[in-house]
């Protein structure tokens, strides 16, 4: 089992997404970064549209506050480079006064291409906190 969860490498690109409510596209990317942790490796990866660069975590409790131009309502879909089994995030949503709006978990699963993390809250969120709830060490793109 430690071999395949350390020989896992599931390339996959990562976007910070809104997916858009109803039949319009709206795709929203962080432009932003407005906190990070420590052991969170080049941040800025995380912005803009996906390039193939990535933002390492690389531990638990790691942290990236993410800040969009502009509100937005809905949910925050994520695309990954899964570097060990087990992986898994939470996700913050604030108002661009800072306050909670909504608070979204998922373990990641072998194979996931992406992850979307619904938005349940009360009106726009500004800013994202992604956080790693693992020991175990993933990437995201931008």
């Amino acid at each position: 089992m430690k071999l395949f969860k350390t020989l896992f490498f599931a390339s996959l690109v990562i976007a910070l997404m809104p997916i858009a409510v109803g039949a319009e596209t709206n795709i929203e990317y962080a432009e932003s970064v407005y906190q990070v942790s420590y052991q969170v490796l080049a941040p800025s990866n995380a912005l803009g549209e996906p390039d193939s660069s990535y933002a390492d975590f690389l531990d638990r409790d790691e942290s990236v506050t993410l800040e969009f131009d502009n509100e937005v309502e809905s949910d925050l879909t994520i695309h990954m480079y899964l570097l060990n089994y087990g992986a898994a995030a939470r996700v913050d949503f604030y108002s661009e006064s800072m306050e909670l709006l909504d608070t979204s978990s998922i373990i990641f699963s072998i194979g996931e291409t992406e992850v979307v993390f619904p938005y349940d809250g009360q009106g726009l969120y500004r800013y994202a906190k992604i956080t790693s709830i693992e020991d175990e060490v993933w990437q995201l793109d931008a």
